[in-house]
C-alpha cells in the first residue's frame, strides 16, 4: 500500500515539475516581452519628439490632462507588468532535501508536502503571468489614450477597473478564499493539525 502510493506521488511530482517547467518559460517570455513593449513606446516617443524627454513629452500632450494620466498610467502598467513577470521567476520547487551530508529525494509525508507547496507555486505563477497579461494590455491602451484623447480614457479606466475587479476575485480563488470566511476558516482548521 506505502509503495503504491509512494510511486503515484512520484508520478504526480514528475507532472507537477513538468507543468512548473511549462508556467516558468510563459512568465520569462513575458519579461522579454515587457522589455520589448517598453522598447516600442520609446521609439514612437522619440521619433515623435525627436529625443526622449519625460518633460517634453507631459507638457506637450496633445490633449493636456488626459493625456499626462494616460502616459503615467501606461509607464506604471508596464512596469507593474515587468514585476509581477519579475515574480514568476522567484518562486522555486524543491526536489531534493539535506539530509546531513546527504542530499537525497523527499519521501513519504514530505513528498505529499512538497508536491503541495509546488502545485500552489503553479497557481501563482498562473495568477502572476495572467496579472502582467493584463497589465501588458491595458499598458497598450493608455498608451494609445495619449493621443486620442478624452472619450478614450474614460473608456479604458472604467474597463481597467472592471478587470481590477476580476482579477482581485480570481486572486481570492486562486488562495481557496471564500467572501463568506468559511475557505479562511478551513484553511486556519488545516494548519493547526499540522
Amino acid at each position: 500500500m506505502f509503495d503504491d502510493e509512494y510511486a503515484s506521488q512520484r508520478e504526480i511530482e514528475k507532472e507537477l515539475f513538468k507543468e512548473f517547467d511549462n508556467v516558468s518559460e510563459r512568465g520569462f517570455s513575458l519579461l522579454k516581452f515587457t522589455f520589448a513593449i517598453a522598447g516600442f513606446y520609446s521609439i514612437i516617443l522619440v521619433n515623435m519628439y525627436n529625443k526622449f524627454d519625460i518633460n517634453l513629452i507631459l507638457n506637450s500632450s496633445p490633449y493636456p490632462p488626459y493625456s499626462v494620466y494616460s502616459i503615467k498610467l501606461c509607464f506604471f502598467l508596464l512596469f507593474l507588468a515587468f514585476y509581477s513577470s519579475f515574480m514568476t521567476l522567484r518562486l522555486v520547487r524543491y526536489r531534493f532535501i539535506e539530509n546531513g551530508r546527504l542530499v537525497c529525494y523527499r519521501c513519504g509525508y514530505e513528498l505529499e508536502k512538497n508536491n503541495f507547496r509546488v502545485a500552489l507555486n503553479i497557481r501563482k505563477h498562473g495568477f502572476f503571468n495572467m496579472l502582467s497579461c493584463f497589465c501588458i494590455l491595458f499598458s497598450f491602451q493608455f498608451f494609445l489614450t495619449y493621443f486620442l484623447g478624452k472619450s478614450f480614457f474614460i473608456l479604458v479606466l472604467g474597463g481597467s477597473f472592471a478587470s481590477a475587479l476580476n482579477f482581485i476575485g480570481a486572486w481570492l480563488d486562486i488562495y481557496g478564499i471564500e467572501l463568506e470566511g468559511r475557505g479562511v476558516q478551513e484553511l486556519q482548521s488545516n494548519k493547526g493539525r499540522n
